[in-house]
């Protein structure tokens, strides 16, 4: 390294070299020992965090082991009599009446004056529309046993 280098670093390190005032200052904040305190705290924090995800998990983990083999039965029996179509078709009924719900609130929005174009409401409801169409499940017909 040629000299100009070595001046110029030690010309950096005596800019940034703190006085006496600072360093002071830098001693009473005690940052080492607030830090330490700091991370501890959020480190506790996240076990909790954790254990309320985990513990309710595990819960319902359990009780799906324990009810599954009683419900098993009734629930191949549900299937053959239609009634998990009937549920679906009755839930998917529900979310087509809340999306024409919200479309006569974009009528009557349209309907006010100085409300010529509700784009922002036709997006909304062209958005729900897709949600519901994609969360809606698939009904198929089965022969019901009887």
């Amino acid at each position: 390294m040629d000299r100009t280098g070595l001046d110029e670093e030690a010309q950096l390190r005596r800019a940034l070299a703190l006085d006496d005032d600072e360093l002071a200052f830098l001693r009473a904040a005690a940052l080492p020992e607030r830090l330490a305190a700091q991370v501890a705290a959020a480190r506790r924090g996240l076990a909790l965090d954790v254990l309320w995800i985990v513990l309710p998990a595990a819960l319902a983990y359990g009780g799906w082991l324990v009810t599954a083999p009683l419900l098993g039965p009734w629930l191949g029996l549900v299937g053959q009599a239609g009634l998990t179509n009937l549920l679906a078709a009755q839930a998917v009924g529900a979310a087509w009446a809340l999306v024409d719900g919200f479309a006569g609130m974009v009528e009557t929005a349209s309907a006010l004056p100085g409300f010529e174009t509700p784009l922002a409401l036709i997006a909304v409801l062209a958005a729900l529309t897709y949600v519901v169409g994609l969360t809606a499940p698939r009904v198929r017909r089965q022969p019901a046993v009887v």
